[in-house]
C-alpha cells in the first residue's frame, strides 16, 4: 500500500453498517461517502477498515503478501473461527496453494470458451423474455428474469443436472450474506445450510456431472495431474 496519512491526521471513522438492509438495497451512497471520507476509513461498528477508492483497492488486491485471503475474505477470520463451508481454493487461498486450481479455471473459463457459449445464452435470454411477456400485462422482473435466467444457463454450462437447481439461489444468498456479520440475514439461511451444502457437494462429483461442461473439464484437468482429485470438486 502506498497510501499514507499526514502526521497528526486522524483516521476517518464511520458508524455506517455496510451489511444493513438499507445499504444492501442501495449501496452506492455509502460507497460515495467512503470515497469522499478518505483512502482508509475505520468502520466503528465492526472495528474493521474500509477501502473504497480504486487505487487503494487495487493495491490491496494485488499485494497478497500483506493482504492475505487464506484467512477469509469476509468479516470472519478462519484462523480463529471455523467456516460454515470449506474455504474456496480460488477465493480464500494464497499462493502457492491457489496457483494450480486458478490456472486450471483460467483455462476452463477462457474468453474463447465463454465466447462459444455467448450465442446460446443470448438465444436463451430472448426465449425467456418472450415467454415472460406472452400474455402478461405486468410481471416480477426479479422472480421471472433475474432469478430464472441464471438457473437456465449457468447449470447447463457447468453440467449440473436439472433436478434441484433451485437450491443454487438460497445457497448463493447465504454464501454472500455469510461474508458479513452474524445478522438476521445469516440466521434466515442457517436452517438449510447443511442441506444446501450437501446438495452442492453432490453436484460436484464426476458421476453426477454431464460428460461435457465446465465440471467435466475440471475433472479432466485432474486426470492430467494439473490438480488433485481432492481439489476437483
Amino acid at each position: 500500500m502506498t497510501t499514507t496519512l499526514d502526521a497528526g491526521t486522524a483516521l476517518p471513522t464511520s458508524d455506517a453498517d455496510p451489511f444493513s438492509h438499507d445499504v444492501l438495497e442501495d449501496p452506492l451512497p455509502l460507497h460515495a461517502a467512503l470515497r469522499e471520507a478518505g483512502p482508509v476509513v475505520h468502520l466503528s461498528k465492526y472495528d474493521v477498515y474500509a477501502l473504497a477508492r480504486y487505487e487503494e483497492v487495487h493495491d490491496a488486491l494485488v499485494n497478497w503478501q500483506e493482504f492475505q485471503s487464506a484467512a477469509g475474505v469476509g468479516l470472519s477470520n478462519f484462523r480463529y473461527e471455523k467456516p460454515w463451508r470449506p474455504p474456496s481454493l480460488l477465493l480464500e487461498a494464497d499462493p502457492p496453494r491457489h496457483d494450480a486450481p486458478r490456472s486450471v479455471l483460467t483455462k476452463v473459463l477462457s474468453p474463447r470458451a465463454l465466447r462459444r457459449l455467448r450465442e446460446g445464452w443470448v438465444a436463451d435470454a430472448e426465449q425467456l423474455v418472450d415467454q415472460v411477456l406472452a400474455g402478461a400485462t405486468e410481471f416480477d422482473a426479479v422472480r421471472s428474469l433475474t432469478e430464472a435466467f441464471p438457473l437456465r444457463v449457468f447449470p447447463d454450462a457447468v453440467g449440473i443436472p436439472q433436478e434441484g437447481r433451485e437450491n443454487l439461489l438460497p445457497y448463493g444468498d447465504h454464501a454472500f450474506n455469510a461474508f458479513g456479520p452474524s445478522n438476521d440475514l445469516v440466521a434466515k439461511g442457517a436452517p438449510r445450510v447443511a442441506e444446501l451444502s450437501g446438495w452442492v457437494n453432490d453436484q460436484c462429483q464426476r458421476d453426477v456431472l454431464a460428460p461435457e461442461g465446465f465440471g467435466a473439464d475440471i475433472w479432466a484437468a485432474s486426470d492430467r495431474g494439473d490438480i488433485t482429485p481432492e481439489q476437483a470438486p
